[in-house]
């Protein structure tokens, strides 16, 4: 027997076949000491130690759980009102572009890691332009204005509502494939949204005239920007509109008994605020006395959060296995029950907010107001503030504030001292350490602890005038490689224009992308698909306040990444893109670290290249992406399917021991 699993005919009837498909391969067999399967000996696949291996070699981590639901409706549990749950399953629509092997493989990923999610949950869209082929650029990223309506919008619309499900769901989830950019319809505009690039000038100047925007943030407004809707009560696509979600602290699901998506929106009004230049719109009576519209209505309970499921690559590759990575990553932190559960430990977590001075930097970029809230709050929820405060409680000002130094103070309980470096217990958060910055250092992971990673990262970036290079995220750490280590469930947001404004990582943008956070290790991130203006700054307090916060000390954290994503976003109808598995919540627990260096081979994930990973690749041999037999896993050289390569690659690598590399 081979780890008390396989008997000897078993092993040798995988051996023949394996020597059938692949002649060549027996020489190697036999150099390698595996050409007799099923003899006890350590070459066999047993692990360094000489113990075997535990992983079971013909599943990989996913278990692939068989896809749950059969389309009826009914299948959808009724919880109308649930407004103590958080964030679950059954709030969640996912679209994906049926014509895209890569989307629909990302589907069937997130599916078994949330295998409770049911057929009718998954939109397919027809007529889209796939944006993750193999020979896919950055133009594909882009969809025109009349196609997002025609292909997106409106079938998005119909589904909900012929299922009568569009209060029930409170997040949508785009997925590699779909386009994310929307152009403008004004050719005088067309820079805003160029391949991989944005014009800053055209689109500053002309801000409150723009209706280019992210697929994500316009789906956030789905049903106010309804074309059907009448004039008066439809939101302007030109501009942006305020964000009536930013700054709470509370779970959206808070506002469940106040969700009336359709019955509501014919009643909003859609105000400038006159006092300030260029404005973005709020929902509420024009104010001609002061900055903030009077009498609101709309509310959280009247958006959707949108997240994308999609993740770095060059051109020329799938992004599957980065969202692979991404989506464990999540489930590290997040799911108990999931075999690579370790949580965070905050005793080797850092939140790493690097402010920048000016000089270096060339303007305070992370001061900027919070439109959505007078002075007098620092941070709203829903007990005394089910509709965000109007006019009436603004008197002539916003709140303003610098969004680093908050995010420190947040998280310690301590200010933070401009000029200095250092670090302090951030007691206030499931992180550990907040470590602060405001000098011109790159800070980097030789500064921290060897066994300490992140679960948090503000910068500056390349704002911050300090002269690191563009991919900084990915060369700008010890021995030239990722900034830093990151926990799982590390999450990002940078003062870049351009940060979001492709997930190919090979074109050359003059900022970081929110994509390399990813190939760093991270989690999650926020970014701008095109120049959002200053008043569009993330608010990184918001983000990593809620996105730690555990008020009621139960070691869970009391809001979903999608959620504390969104409370730090200005702007909807606007440039932002949200990043990652948006069920994420943050759980204590002993803590890792993630290792992004490459492992050849190691199809099982196991740090060691033996006979679990053949069999692994054999178990799935002979299919293709997004065909139920296709393992990510068993892909191990990442082109789409699971061939002789494959095998190839693990025989090229047998014994290979990866345990030593990060």
């Amino acid at each position: 027997m081979l780890g008390g699993k396989f008997s000897d005919a078993w092993c040798v009837r995988y051996r023949n076949t394996l020597v059938m498909r692949f002649p060549k391969i027996l020489p190697m067999m036999l150099a390698l000491g595996i050409a007799h399967w099923g003899l006890p000996a350590n070459s066999l696949g047993d692990s360094p130690t000489g113990q075997p291996e535990t992983a079971n070699p013909v599943s990989d981590e996913m278990s692939h759980p068989t896809l749950q639901g059969s389309g009826d409706i009914s299948e959808i549990l009724p919880f109308l009102k649930d407004t103590d749950r958080p964030l679950k399953w059954w709030n969640v629509l996912i679209l994906v572009n049926q014509d895209s092997p890569a989307g629909l493989e990302i589907v069937k990923m997130y599916r078994q890691f949330h295998p409770d999610i049911k057929d009718h949950q998954v939109l397919h869209l027809a007529g889209l332009t796939d944006s993750a082929t193999l020979t896919s650029t950055p133009a594909n990223e882009i969809i025109s204005r009349s196609d997002f309506e025609t292909l997106i919008a409106q079938p998005t619309r119909d589904h909900l509502t012929s299922l009568g499900i569009e209060n029930r769901t409170y997040v949508i989830i785009t997925t590699a494939g779909m386009p994310y950019r929307i152009e403008d319809t004004d050719p005088d505009f067309a820079n805003v949204v160029m391949p991989a690039a944005s014009d800053p000038g055209l689109t500053v100047t002309n801000r409150n005239l723009v209706n280019a925007a992210s697929v994500e943030s316009e789906l956030s407004v789905l049903f106010q920007i309804d074309p059907q809707l009448d004039e008066t009560a439809r939101a302007p696509i030109n501009g942006r509109l305020v964000n009536p979600y930013q700054g709470y602290r509370s779970s959206i699901k808070k506002w469940a008994l106040d969700r009336d998506i359709l019955g509501k929106r014919n009643g909003f009004r859609w105000s400038n605020m006159w006092r300030i230049f260029k404005s973005a719109l709020m929902e509420g009576e024009f104010n001609g006395a002061g900055y903030a519209a009077l009498e609101r209505r709309m509310s959280p309970a009247d958006i959707y959060l949108v997240s994308r499921l999609d993740g770095p690559r060059l051109q020329g590759e799938y992004p599957v296995h980065a969202v692979y990575n991404m989506l464990l990553r999540s489930a590290m932190v997040s799911d108990p029950n999931h075999p690579r559960f370790v949580g965070l430990n905050e005793a080797d977590s850092i939140l790493v907010l690097d402010h920048s001075p000016t000089p270096p930097a060339p303007s305070v970029f992370a001061y900027t107001e919070v439109l959505n809230m007078p002075p007098q709050f620092q941070i709203l929820d829903y007990e005394t503030h089910p509709i965000p405060p109007g006019g009436e409680d603004y008197g002539t000002l916003f709140t303003a504030a610098n969004h680093f130094f908050r995010a420190h103070e947040w998280a310690t309980g301590s200010p933070a001292t401009a000029g200095a470096t250092g670090q302090v217990s951030a007691t206030l958060t499931l992180g550990g350490i907040s470590f602060w910055d405001d000098t011109g250092t790159i800070l980097n992971g030789a500064l921290v602890g060897d066994d300490q990673s992140i679960i948090a990262l503000q910068s500056y970036g390349r704002n911050g005038g300090d002269g690191r290079p563009t991919n900084y995220l990915l060369v700008s750490g010890p021995n030239n490689g990722p900034l830093f280590k990151c926990s799982p469930g590390a999450i990002f947001s940078s003062l870049e224009s351009y940060n979001a404004v492709t997930m190919f990582l090979n074109p050359f943008t003059n900022q970081g992308k929110i994509c390399e956070f990813i190939e760093m290790g991270g989690t999650g991130a926020v970014g701008h698909s095109f120049e959002p203006e200053v008043g569009g700054t993330i608010q990184g307090e918001f983000m990593i306040s809620n996105y730690l916060r555990d008020d009621d000390g139960d070691g869970v954290s009391d809001l979903c990444l999608v959620e504390a994503l969104y409370t730090a976003i200005p702007y909807l109808s606007w440039t932002e893109l949200a990043l990652g598995d948006p069920l994420t919540r943050v759980r204590s627990g002993e803590g890792g670290r993630i290792k992004v260096a490459p492992r050849p081979g190691d199809a099982n994930r196991d740090d060691y290249v033996g006979f679990s990973d053949i069999l692994l690749v054999l178990t799935h041999f002979d299919s293709v992406l997004s065909e139920p037999a296709y393992s990510v896993l068993a892909d191990v050289n990442e082109d789409g399917r699971v061939d002789g390569d494959d095998i190839n690659t693990v025989m090229s690598n047998y014994n290979e021991d990866y345990s030593d590399l990060d």
